[in-house]
């Protein structure tokens, strides 16, 4: 959706982030598992997916996807093979990259692991246009590396449709309750906050300790929960569509956000 995050980092220069377009299968396997269970093929889809990802010069999307992973299947056990089984093949495919960085990396450890600063710099970075040049108060990074705006109305959708209706149960939308998804996204939003994923960056381990901007956690919790939010709103607005002030406020948001980011795109232009 032309999200701060991936017009600020391709707008910087950052051509590696074009893996960040194979997320939607990304995310399309995961949602397939949660909902059909373990097949056969999916480990191997997951795992071609994260070597599409990682050719693409994507590395630490491909680490985020790899945490994101791990996290679901720590907090949901009954995933525990298809995803060891699809991180396992990925290794397999990615070995002849893998393999030296391990050796020659596996002891590099980050003195200057950041995130978010402030729950104030997160919401700024999900509502507010800023540029480039920004100077941000506070913060260790350029705007760049804080950037992942969706406008007001985006935040929205993702706070109702996608957070609200955690709690608030309908059975029309029990299809499309995904409780596995909860503590992954709880989880990988809090370590974008503020010095906490530095302890994990002390230990040795590779992948894992080549992560010190840790704002760019961030992206993965918003797609996972602007997917869920989605697929909602379809379902309950499908109810109402022939309301014509459902119609008049869907055709005024639509015009509204598309010009947002539109704005946004103009300011980071290249």
């Amino acid at each position: 959706n032309l999200n701060g995050h991936i017009i600020s980092h391709i707008s910087s220069g950052h051509y590696m982030w074009l893996g960040y377009f194979f997320l939607p299968l990304f995310f399309l396997f995961i949602f397939e598992l949660l909902e059909k269970g373990n097949t056969a093929i999916l480990p191997i889809k997951l795992s071609f997916v994260l070597f599409a990802i990682f050719l693409q010069g994507s590395f630490h999307i491909y680490v985020w996807c790899l945490i994101f992973m791990v996290l679901l299947m720590i907090f949901s056990r009954k995933y525990l093979k298809p995803i060891s089984l699809a991180i396992l093949f990925s290794f397999l495919l990615l070995s002849f990259r893998l393999f030296p960085a391990f050796i020659t990396y596996w002891d590099q450890l980050y003195t200057h692991t950041r995130g978010y600063f402030s729950i104030q710099n997160l919401l700024e970075s999900l509502i507010i246009i800023k540029d480039a040049f920004y100077k941000v108060s506070g913060g260790y990074y350029g705007w760049c590396e804080y950037n992942m705006y969706i406008d007001i109305l985006g935040l929205g959708i993702i706070a109702y449709f996608g957070v609200y209706f955690i709690f608030k149960k309908l059975p029309e939308l029990k299809s499309l309750d995904y409780p596995e998804l909860n503590a992954p996204i709880l989880v990988m939003s809090i370590l974008s906050m503020s010095r906490i994923y530095w302890i994990i960056t002390r230990l040795p381990i590779p992948l894992l300790n080549s992560e010190n901007v840790v704002t760019r956690f961030i992206i993965i919790p918003i797609l996972s929960l602007l997917i869920i939010s989605v697929a909602r709103m379809e379902k309950l607005l499908y109810k109402i569509k022939d309301n014509i002030t459902v119609k008049l406020l869907s055709i005024f948001g639509i015009i509204m956000l598309f010009s947002s980011l539109k704005t946004h795109l103009n300011v980071w232009k290249v």
